[in-house]
């Protein structure tokens, strides 16, 4: 819809998954318009997306957001040695 809370207290939430999330939802006619995107935080977003698209080993950029937290780089470079691993760091950083 746009909007945002607006610093105005949560009205109900919804809890999930045991109690381990969290939703809160607020009143539609206490809220406030979006803020809009300043070329800032589009600069910070685009840095922050290229971040996770990048494997931080062979240093290549694909298309999509790479499982960072489960694999800690892209799904080539997890298949790889330990030593072929610090081969491949020692050749991307040169």
């Amino acid at each position: 819809m746009g909007l945002r809370p607006g610093g105005q207290a949560v009205a109900a939430q919804v809890v999930c998954r045991g109690g381990t999330r969290v939703g809160h939802l607020y009143p539609v006619a206490g809220a406030k318009p979006v803020r809009p995107m300043t070329p800032a935080r589009a600069l910070a977003l685009a840095a922050a997306m290229k971040a996770r698209m990048t494997c931080p080993i062979c240093k290549v950029t694909y298309d999509f957001c790479l499982p960072l937290r489960s694999l800690g780089s892209c799904l080539l470079c997890s298949e790889l040695s330990d030593e072929e691993r610090e081969q491949l760091a020692t050749l991307a950083a040169a």
